[in-house]
């Protein structure tokens, strides 16, 4: 064995690693944003104004505004979003608005009712949707619409605190 051969080895292989390191790096910021360009390129589930199908054993027409929350019983974003919308509802009742926060099950799943019990939210203010009649692209999406049935705001996937506070003042700030 050559003198310095075990070190140079040492040194090809950190070479190999780093190299790696770095090419994992761009491609991951790259995956990052095709990801927030896909998202923000998407045209909008519904355009401000438009109508909305029809909902069973929902009125739209009997409050100001109405926030749907659409979920699924396995969602891992919904139930971690659970505290927000346990916030909705104390929300709701503190400024006695004429809103009504209804959770949408997107699924034929008799679990639906068991995962809001589990996750601490009311069961007598849910609805169920045929299919996907309300064109979801996934969950959990909130939809706030108008006493006309009209959409004002929709927004998808779990959102950031700061998104939070914006969901609030439309659902109740009176917009």
């Amino acid at each position: 064995m050559r003198p310095g051969t075990a070190i140079d080895g040492l040194l090809g292989v950190g070479t190999v690693i780093l190299a790696g390191v770095v090419i994992h790096m761009a491609v991951s910021s790259w995956a990052q944003d095709a990801a927030m360009t896909s998202v923000s390129a998407r045209p909008p589930l519904y355009a401000e104004g438009e109508r909305i199908p029809a909902v069973a054993g929902v009125n739209f027409a009997a409050f100001d505004r109405t926030l749907l929350v659409v979920m699924k019983s396995d969602c891992p974003f919904c139930i971690a979003s659970s505290g927000f919308y346990r916030r909705l509802l104390d929300e709701q009742q503190t400024r006695r608005a004429s809103v009504q926060v209804l959770f949408v099950a997107a699924e034929d799943d008799a679990r639906f009712d068991e995962s809001l019990r589990e996750n601490g939210l009311p069961t007598g203010r849910t609805a169920r949707m045929r299919g996907n009649s309300l064109k979801v692209r996934g969950t959990p999406t909130l939809l706030l619409i108008d006493r006309s049935s009209r959409v004002q705001t929709v927004w998808e996937g779990q959102v950031p605190a700061s998104v939070e506070k914006q969901i609030v003042a439309a659902t109740f700030g009176g917009r």
